[in-house]
């Protein structure tokens, strides 16, 4: 009788499980509306969010590089802005003005992959005769 007990109790154990994976996992988006009607933006400033200047700086000019293949007209704030000063609102607000930019596009980076590559060099040189 305890035999059968068990093997009644793997198989409800076993079609809980089955039932539990039965139906996928599903993710609904959602979506909140701005104040400000979607546009076209054209003239964008971009601020990096980071305490490091040189990597602000290059990771600001990545960016500016692919918006202007996209074919907008785009800054790096660390091109117009003193990247030892603190970085505020009244700050960006003034390079915003000074530029006439229509759009400020705020990023951190928050992880980075660097991948590193070894080239084995040539050891022999080849002669031709």
């Amino acid at each position: 009788m305890t035999a059968q007990l068990k093997m009644l109790a793997a198989g409800l154990m076993l079609a809980l499980l089955a039932a539990g994976c039965s139906k996928p996992t599903s993710v609904t988006p959602t979506w909140h509306e701005s104040r400000e009607t979607a546009g076209s933006y054209d003239r964008i400033l971009v601020v990096g969010i980071t305490e490091n200047g040189s990597r602000r700086r290059s990771f600001e000019d990545y960016v500016v590089r692919d918006l202007e293949r996209r074919g907008n007209t785009a800054w790096a704030s660390s091109r117009h802005m003193d990247v030892t000063a603190p970085l505020d609102r009244a700050s960006v607000l003034q390079v915003v003005e000074q530029l006439g930019a229509d759009a400020v596009v705020a990023t951190r980076l928050v992880n980075q992959e660097v991948i590193a590559q070894s080239v084995d060099a040539r050891t022999g040189v080849k002669t031709q005769r």
